[in-house]
């Protein structure tokens, strides 16, 4: 097996790093999962060795001009910080996840936060008292921001109002269709509206869900883009 601070990238890591802590990171990490097969670091390699790098540098024993790797780390909540849940109003983030996110968030040679089609008010709820700015925070894909304990909604009047025509007509499909309505649950995110369906075993039922949701979504002249998820 190969030890990963036995590899030229980690070189530099041996030397500043005590054997003890070489040798739990070394049970830790498997060297396929960070290195491809010409024992160079992949992407996972990569960021291995810019979180060490940004230790070693916040502990002074790393200076500026010595970082090999810079990373910008954009996490989803559902399934990343949090597990994926039944109902959206369940997941909660796995513990120790927003810890580590939010140390390493201050390492200079990294940006980290999260990155995710919530909204905001939502995820702040979970988040320490003292988050500190560098620790970034961007809900509903992009149209919403955080910036000095403030959340900014990016959208124009005209996306609003293609908002409250979409709404309508799922107002009305939900009076009218009841029975026939394969949607699992609208969520009404303020700045963008979210179809959820249960991932059904059976393609056909996939499909039905799906052209009910395009459908919909085409009623208010909206432009569809890549629809491939189960929302």
């Amino acid at each position: 097996m190969l030890d990963i601070f036995e590899t030229r990238e980690f070189s530099k890591a041996k030397k500043l790093i005590p054997e003890e802590i070489q040798r739990k990171i070394s049970a830790l990490v498997l060297p396929e999962l960070v290195f491809s097969p010409d024992k160079k670091p992949n992407i996972m390699g990569k960021l291995l060795i810019a979180v060490v790098e940004g230790v070693l540098l916040k502990l002074r024993i790393l200076k500026e001009n010595e970082i090999s790797y810079y990373a910008f780390i954009g996490n989803d909540f559902d399934g990343t910080i949090s597990e994926i849940t039944d109902a959206v109003d369940m997941s909660v983030p796995l513990p120790g996840t927003l810890d580590v996110n939010i140390y390493i968030s201050d390492f200079y040679n990294i940006k980290n936060g999260i990155l995710t089609g919530r909204e905001l008010d939502y995820l702040l709820k979970f988040m320490p008292q003292k988050t500190p700015e560098s620790f970034f925070m961007i809900g509903l894909h992009g149209l919403q921001t955080l910036d000095k304990g403030n959340i900014y909604l990016n959208i124009s009047e005209f996306h609003k109002k293609k908002l409250d025509e979409l709404r309508s007509i799922i107002n009305e499909i939900k009076l009218s269709q009841i029975n026939s309505i394969k949607i699992r649950y609208f969520e009404d995110k303020g700045g963008s509206i979210s179809f959820h369906y249960p991932l059904y075993k059976n393609k056909e039922a996939v499909n039905a869900a799906l052209k009910q949701a395009l459908e919909i979504i085409s009623k208010a002249n909206i432009a569809i883009v890549k629809p491939e998820s189960n929302k």
